[in-house]
Protein backbone atom coordinates (compact mmCIF):
# COMPACT_ATOMS: atom_id res chain seq x y z
CA UNK A 1 0.00 0.00 0.00
CA UNK A 2 1.32 3.73 -0.72
CA UNK A 3 0.33 6.80 0.05
CA UNK A 4 -0.94 10.24 -2.71
CA UNK A 5 -2.54 12.67 -2.66
CA UNK A 6 -5.13 13.76 -5.16
CA UNK A 7 -3.53 17.32 -5.89
CA UNK A 8 -1.20 17.97 -8.36
CA UNK A 9 1.66 15.24 -9.07
CA UNK A 10 -0.33 13.26 -10.78
CA UNK A 11 2.82 11.62 -12.29
CA UNK A 12 3.97 10.58 -8.44
CA UNK A 13 0.99 9.45 -7.21
CA UNK A 14 0.44 7.16 -10.56
CA UNK A 15 3.98 5.47 -9.69
CA UNK A 16 3.45 5.20 -6.44
CA UNK A 17 0.04 3.30 -6.68
CA UNK A 18 0.60 1.15 -9.77
CA UNK A 19 2.24 -1.67 -8.34
CA UNK A 20 0.13 -1.58 -5.34
CA UNK A 21 -1.87 -5.05 -4.64
CA UNK A 22 -5.01 -2.61 -2.72
CA UNK A 23 -5.29 0.90 -2.35
CA UNK A 24 -7.29 2.42 0.15
CA UNK A 25 -8.61 6.12 -0.35
CA UNK A 26 -9.73 7.64 2.51
CA UNK A 27 -12.08 10.67 0.77
CA UNK A 28 -11.27 13.63 2.41
CA UNK A 29 -10.83 17.48 2.20
CA UNK A 30 -9.47 20.43 4.81
CA UNK A 31 -10.72 19.57 8.34
CA UNK A 32 -11.02 23.38 8.95
CA UNK A 33 -13.06 23.71 5.84
CA UNK A 34 -14.82 20.91 5.88
CA UNK A 35 -16.17 21.34 9.34
CA UNK A 36 -17.79 24.94 9.05
CA UNK A 37 -20.16 23.13 6.43
CA UNK A 38 -23.07 22.78 8.56
CA UNK A 39 -26.18 23.40 6.17
CA UNK A 40 -27.29 20.85 3.64
CA UNK A 41 -26.49 23.01 0.55
CA UNK A 42 -23.08 23.17 2.04
CA UNK A 43 -22.68 20.20 3.00
CA UNK A 44 -23.95 18.87 -0.68
CA UNK A 45 -20.31 20.42 -1.81
CA UNK A 46 -18.87 17.93 -0.11
CA UNK A 47 -19.88 15.17 -2.30
CA UNK A 48 -18.03 16.91 -5.29
CA UNK A 49 -14.80 18.12 -3.79
CA UNK A 50 -14.59 14.14 -2.22
CA UNK A 51 -16.19 12.57 -5.24
CA UNK A 52 -13.74 14.34 -7.80
CA UNK A 53 -10.23 14.01 -5.38
CA UNK A 54 -11.64 9.88 -5.45
CA UNK A 55 -12.15 9.47 -8.82
CA UNK A 56 -8.41 11.16 -9.77
CA UNK A 57 -6.77 8.71 -7.59
CA UNK A 58 -8.62 5.71 -8.76
CA UNK A 59 -7.87 6.59 -12.37
CA UNK A 60 -4.16 7.24 -10.85
CA UNK A 61 -4.35 3.55 -9.50
CA UNK A 62 -5.87 1.76 -12.24
CA UNK A 63 -3.13 3.47 -14.95
CA UNK A 64 -0.78 0.58 -16.06
CA UNK A 65 -2.50 -1.62 -13.01
CA UNK A 66 -6.18 -2.67 -14.47
CA UNK A 67 -6.56 -5.74 -11.82
CA UNK A 68 -5.81 -3.77 -9.50
CA UNK A 69 -8.06 -3.95 -6.31
CA UNK A 70 -9.51 -0.67 -5.08
CA UNK A 71 -10.79 -0.14 -1.60
CA UNK A 72 -11.91 2.43 0.02
CA UNK A 73 -12.80 4.22 2.62
CA UNK A 74 -15.39 7.62 3.61
CA UNK A 75 -16.90 9.63 5.91
CA UNK A 76 -19.47 6.70 6.82
CA UNK A 77 -17.03 4.24 8.32
CA UNK A 78 -15.91 6.18 11.17
CA UNK A 79 -19.74 5.73 12.85
CA UNK A 80 -18.72 1.62 12.66
CA UNK A 81 -16.04 2.64 15.38
CA UNK A 82 -17.52 4.67 17.95
CA UNK A 83 -17.70 4.85 21.57
CA UNK A 84 -20.40 2.30 23.20
CA UNK A 85 -19.55 3.57 26.56
CA UNK A 86 -22.68 5.02 27.02
CA UNK A 87 -24.34 1.83 26.49
CA UNK A 88 -22.19 -0.97 27.80
CA UNK A 89 -19.59 1.14 30.17
CA UNK A 90 -21.55 0.96 32.72
CA UNK A 91 -22.27 -2.96 32.46
CA UNK A 92 -18.94 -3.56 33.01
CA UNK A 93 -17.38 -3.68 29.61
CA UNK A 94 -14.77 -1.98 28.16
CA UNK A 95 -15.16 -0.28 25.14
CA UNK A 96 -12.11 -1.44 22.76
CA UNK A 97 -13.88 -5.21 23.88
CA UNK A 98 -17.60 -4.25 22.27
CA UNK A 99 -18.58 -4.89 18.65
CA UNK A 100 -21.93 -3.16 17.55
CA UNK A 101 -23.32 -3.27 14.26
CA UNK A 102 -23.76 0.43 12.72
CA UNK A 103 -25.90 0.41 9.39
CA UNK A 104 -27.92 2.73 7.28
CA UNK A 105 -25.74 5.58 6.25
CA UNK A 106 -23.26 8.02 7.55
CA UNK A 107 -25.30 11.53 8.86
CA UNK A 108 -27.44 12.38 11.73
CA UNK A 109 -30.63 10.12 11.43
CA UNK A 110 -29.34 8.13 8.80
CA UNK A 111 -26.75 5.97 11.50
CA UNK A 112 -28.45 3.51 12.89
CA UNK A 113 -26.10 1.34 15.70
CA UNK A 114 -27.77 -1.99 16.18
CA UNK A 115 -27.07 -2.22 20.56
CA UNK A 116 -29.35 -5.67 20.07
CA UNK A 117 -26.61 -7.05 18.12
CA UNK A 118 -23.92 -6.27 20.31
CA UNK A 119 -21.22 -8.92 21.24
CA UNK A 120 -20.66 -9.84 23.66
CA UNK A 121 -24.52 -9.33 24.65
CA UNK A 122 -25.83 -5.97 26.16
CA UNK A 123 -28.99 -7.24 27.41
CA UNK A 124 -30.42 -3.38 27.03
CA UNK A 125 -34.30 -2.14 26.99
CA UNK A 126 -35.26 0.02 24.34
CA UNK A 127 -35.39 3.21 26.48
CA UNK A 128 -31.89 2.47 27.51
CA UNK A 129 -30.37 2.21 24.11
CA UNK A 130 -31.74 5.46 23.24
CA UNK A 131 -29.01 8.00 25.22
CA UNK A 132 -26.30 6.05 23.09
CA UNK A 133 -28.29 5.84 19.81
CA UNK A 134 -28.65 9.21 19.53
CA UNK A 135 -24.77 9.87 21.22
CA UNK A 136 -23.66 8.21 18.57
CA UNK A 137 -25.15 9.79 15.39
CA UNK A 138 -23.94 13.41 17.00
CA UNK A 139 -20.42 11.81 17.54
CA UNK A 140 -18.67 13.95 14.83
CA UNK A 141 -20.38 16.58 15.46
CA UNK A 142 -19.70 16.84 18.65
CA UNK A 143 -16.25 16.70 17.81
CA UNK A 144 -16.58 19.54 15.29
CA UNK A 145 -17.78 21.55 18.30
CA UNK A 146 -15.25 20.76 20.46
CA UNK A 147 -12.73 22.12 18.10
CA UNK A 148 -14.44 24.92 17.20
CA UNK A 149 -14.63 24.80 13.90
CA UNK A 150 -10.67 24.07 13.26
CA UNK A 151 -11.25 20.45 12.41
CA UNK A 152 -13.81 17.57 12.50
CA UNK A 153 -13.86 13.69 13.89
CA UNK A 154 -10.30 12.56 12.04
CA UNK A 155 -9.15 10.51 14.49
CA UNK A 156 -12.04 8.47 14.19
CA UNK A 157 -11.94 8.31 10.38
CA UNK A 158 -8.35 7.35 10.57
CA UNK A 159 -9.19 4.71 12.88
CA UNK A 160 -12.08 3.51 11.19
CA UNK A 161 -10.16 3.45 7.61
CA UNK A 162 -7.07 2.00 9.10
CA UNK A 163 -9.23 -1.10 10.51
CA UNK A 164 -10.98 -1.54 7.46
CA UNK A 165 -7.78 -1.50 5.16
CA UNK A 166 -6.51 -4.35 7.86
CA UNK A 167 -9.49 -6.71 6.96
CA UNK A 168 -8.93 -5.65 3.59
CA UNK A 169 -5.54 -7.26 3.85
CA UNK A 170 -6.76 -10.16 6.05
CA UNK A 171 -8.60 -11.26 2.88
CA UNK A 172 -6.07 -10.46 0.34
CA UNK A 173 -4.29 -12.93 2.44
CA UNK A 174 -6.83 -15.65 2.10
CA UNK A 175 -8.03 -14.96 5.82
CA UNK A 176 -11.41 -16.57 5.91
CA UNK A 177 -15.20 -15.02 7.44
CA UNK A 178 -13.39 -11.22 7.29
CA UNK A 179 -16.93 -9.85 8.32
CA UNK A 180 -17.18 -5.64 8.34
CA UNK A 181 -20.07 -3.03 7.98
CA UNK A 182 -19.46 -1.22 4.88
CA UNK A 183 -21.37 0.90 2.64
CA UNK A 184 -22.26 -1.01 -0.53
CA UNK A 185 -24.98 -1.51 -3.48
CA UNK A 186 -27.24 -4.04 -2.22
CA UNK A 187 -30.58 -5.35 -1.46
CA UNK A 188 -31.14 -5.95 1.21
CA UNK A 189 -33.33 -2.88 1.93
CA UNK A 190 -35.29 -0.51 -0.41
CA UNK A 191 -32.65 1.28 -1.09
CA UNK A 192 -30.03 0.87 -3.75
CA UNK A 193 -26.85 1.62 -1.74
CA UNK A 194 -26.46 0.65 1.86
CA UNK A 195 -24.48 0.29 5.23
CA UNK A 196 -24.09 -3.22 6.53
CA UNK A 197 -22.36 -6.37 7.58
CA UNK A 198 -20.04 -7.47 4.29
CA UNK A 199 -17.94 -10.63 4.19
CA UNK A 200 -14.74 -9.97 2.51
CA UNK A 201 -12.35 -12.06 0.03
CA UNK A 202 -9.98 -12.08 -2.00
CA UNK A 203 -12.12 -10.32 -5.26
CA UNK A 204 -13.85 -8.00 -3.17
CA UNK A 205 -17.24 -7.74 -1.26
CA UNK A 206 -18.33 -11.47 -1.35
CA UNK A 207 -21.26 -11.15 0.76
CA UNK A 208 -23.97 -8.59 1.96
CA UNK A 209 -25.41 -10.14 4.77
CA UNK A 210 -28.84 -9.51 5.81
CA UNK A 211 -29.15 -6.72 8.73
CA UNK A 212 -30.69 -9.88 11.05
CA UNK A 213 -33.06 -9.51 14.37
CA UNK A 214 -33.37 -5.32 15.76
CA UNK A 215 -35.37 -4.28 18.47
CA UNK A 216 -38.88 -2.59 17.84
CA UNK A 217 -36.47 0.71 18.27
CA UNK A 218 -33.92 -0.18 16.02
CA UNK A 219 -36.61 -1.12 13.28
CA UNK A 220 -38.25 2.59 13.81
CA UNK A 221 -34.72 3.79 13.26
CA UNK A 222 -34.67 2.05 9.68
CA UNK A 223 -37.88 3.29 8.65
CA UNK A 224 -37.25 6.79 9.49
CA UNK A 225 -33.79 7.14 7.55
CA UNK A 226 -35.23 6.08 4.19
CA UNK A 227 -36.02 9.01 2.72
CA UNK A 228 -32.77 11.34 3.91
CA UNK A 229 -30.32 8.56 3.30
CA UNK A 230 -32.50 8.14 -0.54
CA UNK A 231 -31.55 11.82 -1.27
CA UNK A 232 -28.01 11.63 -0.69
CA UNK A 233 -27.63 8.27 -2.20
CA UNK A 234 -29.55 10.46 -5.73
CA UNK A 235 -27.29 13.24 -5.39
CA UNK A 236 -24.50 10.95 -5.58
CA UNK A 237 -25.49 9.15 -8.33
CA UNK A 238 -25.97 12.08 -10.16
CA UNK A 239 -22.33 13.01 -9.68
CA UNK A 240 -21.55 9.84 -10.69
CA UNK A 241 -23.02 10.38 -14.15
CA UNK A 242 -21.74 13.51 -14.71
Amino acid sequence: MAGASSRGGGDVAAAALRRCTATAIHSGADPAWSSRLTRPRERDGMVVVYGDARRRLERRATDGAPAVLRRSTAEEEEETRKKVTGGNGEKGEREWRVNVPVVGGHAGITIVPLFSQAVPKANLADEDIKAPTKRTQDGGTKVVQAKAGKGSATLSMAYAGALFADACLKDLNGVPDVVECSFVQSSITELPFFASKVKLGKNGVEEVLELGPMSDFEKQGLESLILELKSSIEKGIKFGNQ
